[in-house]
């Protein structure tokens, strides 16, 4: 899918005009969607006011640790506590000597978390199209999901996707040698201390290696993984005494309270109407691998499982490795993370969007003569990507927001809520609860 290559990756056949045509027309929708995209992610970036009911909590937590103080204490438990784990916190803490402590500083932390989660993208794309213009169109798609609600604001979602990418990406990359592996447990460890989901990285690659490339290696790597986690537990637990009281049961005790079936097959429903398109290209790439002549040697090679041999893998003919990851994704969501309402739709974009974006832009080029209209599918779907953001930043009743402030600054003791605890702290007033303090009802063990 590149307006400078002649030849279709795998295809052999050379582009024609109204090939070349197409590739023009995509390219350009996609620069106008990149605008488009660029205009209100600087629109959320430069919102006066929290956009999102926990979004001013985030400075809160990194106010404490920026004064020396540790979240998960006995002493700051629960007025100062998070039930999210601190690496966004942990990063933003010293830069808020040099930039102050505020919503726009998390924000800009989130920005770049997802300008460098698209460039890994990208570059997945580029090394597997070697096309310009596949990558760029494929790191523009993954931007539009990327920036859909809570991935853009303050919190731990820039930073955890980021590391998720990398954890998965960047093994790959380096042909998943021992020293890419050992990075890849790095980074899937900082994931789980920055949003614990975003570990899966970690399972996905030891069930490829399994598939792949040799059970042992499946095996190792999952015992090596988990033994890294299982390591930090002690060290973590002694510096932060009450943070897996904090992060892990009130999360997922509150998440089992609120969540069912239902959101799950809503928020499936409402992201298919999203990226129909893909869907479409993947069914006709399916449909061809069947045509006459052209899967027979493959489905017979793919049905011949390796059982015995422990350093072979599983399936000797392989499997593609972020259509595994895809598929992997697809089954967390629904079977976990998909019952619960909050970050509605961010949990698909986060971890299945950038896998669905590379299986599909790396399978147009193998369409043949489909090819054409598989890139014209994309428009549709660069369509919704940008439909589907936020566009009204008008602010109601913003004459009250000084008054607030007033009464803030003029008031001894301030209870407020959520949305207005960066005031508070600009106040430099006690904060008595910081906005995960009512989380604490669901902690296992509560420190009189």
């Amino acid at each position: 899918m590149s307006v400078n290559s002649a030849v279709h990756e795998g295809g052999g056949q050379p582009a024609g005009t109204l090939d070349r045509i197409v590739a023009v027309i995509c390219l350009a929708a996609a620069g106008v969607l990149l605008t488009g995209l660029v205009y209100n992610h600087y629109q959320t970036l430069n919102y006066p006011y929290p956009l999102d009911y926990n979004e001013a909590a985030v400075p809160t937590v990194t106010a404490t640790l920026a004064a020396g103080g540790n979240p998960y204490s006995l002493e700051n438990q629960p007025a100062r506590t998070s039930v999210y784990p601190i690496m966004i916190n942990v990063v933003a803490a010293p830069l808020t000597l040099l930039f102050g402590n505020s919503i726009f500083l998390h924000r800009v932390l989130s920005l770049l978390c997802i300008a460098a989660s698209c460039l890994l993208v990208a570059a997945v794309l580029h090394r597997r199209t070697r096309s310009p213009g596949a990558s760029f169109v494929g790191g523009v798609l993954a931007y539009a999901g990327f920036i859909y609600y809570s991935t853009v604001i303050s919190g731990p979602n820039g930073l955890s996707l980021l590391l998720f990418l990398a954890s998965v990406t960047v093994p790959w990359f380096m042909g998943f040698s021992r020293r890419g592996l050992a990075f890849a447990i790095v980074l899937g460890v900082l994931a789980f201390y920055t949003k614990q989901y975003f570990m899966a990285g970690l399972g996905y690659i030891a069930l490829y290696l399994f598939l792949a490339h040799s059970k042992r290696a499946g095996v190792l790597f999952g015992l090596a993984f988990t033994g890294a986690l299982l390591a930090s537990v002690p060290l973590v637990m002694l510096l932060t005494p009450y943070y897996f009281d904090s992060t892990f049961f009130p999360l997922f005790s509150s998440a089992a309270s609120i969540g069912s079936m239902d959101v799950m097959l809503r928020q499936v429903r409402e992201y298919s109407a999203l990226v129909y398109p893909f869907y479409v290209i993947l069914l006709l790439y399916i449909a061809r691998l069947f045509l006459p002549g052209t899967t027979g040697e493959q489905r017979a090679g793919a049905a011949r499982f390796n059982l015995t041999d422990l350093d072979a893998p599983l399936l000797p003919r392989g499997v593609d490795y972020y259509a595994l990851c895809l598929a992997c994704s697809a089954v967390i969501f629904v079977f976990v993370l998909g019952t619960n309402p909050g970050n509605h739709l961010s949990y698909l974009f986060q971890l299945v969007s950038p896998f669905l974006v590379i299986v599909v832009i790396c399978a147009i080029p193998r369409m043949g003569r489909l090819a054409v209209l598989c890139q014209l599918l994309l428009l549709p779907a660069m369509y919704h990507a940008y439909a589907m953001q936020a566009h009204d930043f008008s602010v109601k009743h913003e004459q009250n927001w000084p008054k607030l402030q007033r009464i803030i600054d003029e008031s001894d003791q301030v209870f407020v809520s959520n949305v207005l605890l960066e005031r508070v702290l600009r106040s430099g007033k006690e904060i008595y609860q910081n906005g995960h303090t009512p989380y604490f009802v669901f902690a296992v063990y509560k420190p009189g």
